[in-house]
């Protein structure tokens, strides 16, 4: 069968699909022309960003900064302060999100209350009407959490404290709703009635909470979500738990000291626990939720205009066995920040409660300097909790009971702070590898305008170093 060719007078179909008309007009003949001159100037332009965007990618040098230190010594705290100073439009838009992260850990707060005060004696009175107990679902004992102090048997409940309790039952179905949001897992790490609530990696928490809004309650006010709802019938009562001077007693003699540790809110139970509550850039600063595995975050930093330097931040679990993986970021990273919690001074690991936490960060410590793949690593160190630190030690509480190489010297923050550095600089010089550079602040990273001024310092300086290596600076 013979093959079938084009004529030689066939035309080309896109050349006849974009010659002029046969019968175009010269007013016609204007108009095609001013279209063609913009469409090619349209065309230009598009080219010409996508030129100007593949030059500043060229440009676009990457600093990854892996965040290590124990659990609750600030490193998620630095990293969403990192976020608010470089990234505050997206950190912004995800602050209703972390409303029930701050409602559980008022809930988990006020539980761990009540919970204490079921090993009080509850004192029978003729004044106040009989109630019912509580049933067994909604029990708060603590034996196997809390160990019981004699300091407590001459302590007995008051009909209203009894009454006090029963009302803030409901918060037990509020703390399961909460958890159901969010998408808590059981801690397996740390055991306990009262162990921390965990959540995987990631953002995908975040996307369980916007697929569950919660159920929503109408009012007089409209919708309400019911959540919120409940927190805010439990408000009065909760204000009146942690205020209550015999029960304040009882969390000294039992140790209890919520207000020295991350997720605090209830010196501000009035605002959080309010129907229209949206938390501020500092709640979201100062939420905890505790995550499994590796959290990655980045955004950019433009150092001046054309020199863009993005940030890759690896926020690494910080109890005992999960510090074994740390090693394996190690040979992939510009700079290392080591959180320290020198507010815990007088602390012990959770996970091993023999272990003293500030004695455990100087081991951490010991440890990462004498690592082999540092040679080229900035090492950045945060003295974090400074005020808790200030706050311990002006109550009486002496340093050198807990950190008994201290023997001998003032009992004060300034003093105390000095000793650590010298400590952890002492460790630095006696290691055996050399690293590019090593900066130490001291901080409080909750408080956020002393946190985002010593940031900007920090990011300047790696980024400066960070560029002078890709010859864009001098």
């Amino acid at each position: 069968m013979p093959t079938r060719t084009r004529a030689r007078n066939d035309s080309d179909p896109f050349e006849e699909a974009l010659r002029p008309p046969s019968d175009e007009t010269p007013e016609q003949e204007l108009i095609r022309k001013r279209k063609e001159t913009e469409a090619r100037r349209v065309n230009d332009a598009i080219q010409e960003e996508i030129d100007r965007t593949a030059a500043s990618e060229k440009k676009l040098t990457t600093i990854k900064l892996l965040v290590l230190g124990q659990s609750e010594s600030g490193k998620s705290t630095l990293v969403k302060n990192f976020r608010l100073k470089y990234s505050s439009r997206e950190f912004r838009q995800e602050n209703i999100t972390w409303r029930s992260v701050i409602q559980l850990n008022v809930v988990h707060s006020i539980l761990q209350i009540l919970d204490a005060l079921s090993t009080l004696t509850d004192r029978p009175s003729t004044s106040y009407s009989p109630i019912s107990p509580p049933s067994p679902s909604s029990s708060f004992s603590t034996t196997d959490t809390l160990p019981h102090s004699r300091s407590n048997s001459n302590v007995q409940l008051t009909n209203e404290q009894r009454a006090l309790k029963l009302r803030l039952s409901p918060l037990i179905q509020v703390d399961r709703l909460l958890r159901d949001r969010i998408g808590t897992e059981e801690d397996q790490e740390l055991g306990g009635k009262f162990s921390e609530f965990v959540v995987r990696a990631g953002s995908a928490w975040k996307s369980a909470i916007h697929r569950q809004p919660g159920r929503q309650i109408g009012d007089e006010n409209g919708s309400v979500d019911q959540i919120s709802h409940l927190m805010s019938m439990c408000k009065n009562d909760m204000i009146q738990l942690w205020n209550d001077q015999v029960i304040r007693g009882l969390r000294v003699v039992r140790k209890l000291r919520l207000e020295e540790r991350s997720g605090f809110f209830l010196d501000s139970l009035d605002r959080v626990c309010s129907v229209g509550y949206v938390p501020t850039d500092d709640d979201v600063i100062k939420a905890r939720l505790r995550t499994l595995g590796v959290n990655e975050t980045r955004f950019n930093v433009v150092y001046a205009p054309g020199l863009t330097t993005q940030w890759r931040v690896y926020d690494v679990g910080g109890i005992k066995s999960q510090r074994v993986y740390w090693a394996s970021f190690f040979d992939d990273v510009d700079c290392i920040a080591f959180i320290v919690s020198i507010g815990a001074f007088n602390q012990y690991l959770e996970e091993d409660p023999e272990v003293n936490r500030l004695a455990d960060s100087f081991d951490i410590w010991h440890k990462i300097v004498n690592a082999k793949l540092l040679a080229k690593v900035h090492l950045l160190v945060f003295l974090n909790k400074y005020d808790l630190l200030e706050r311990k030690l002006a109550s009486g509480i002496r340093f050198n009971k807990y950190i008994t190489s201290y023997e001998g010297r003032s009992n004060d923050a300034t003093s105390c702070t000095a000793y650590i550095k010298t400590k952890l600089h002492n460790q630095l010089s006696e290691s055996k590898h050399e690293v590019q550079s090593f900066i130490c602040h001291v901080t409080s990273l909750t408080n956020t305008t002393s946190s985002g001024h010593i940031l900007a310092a920090v990011t300047e300086l790696l980024v400066t170093k960070a560029l002078s290596h890709t010859q864009l600076i001098n």
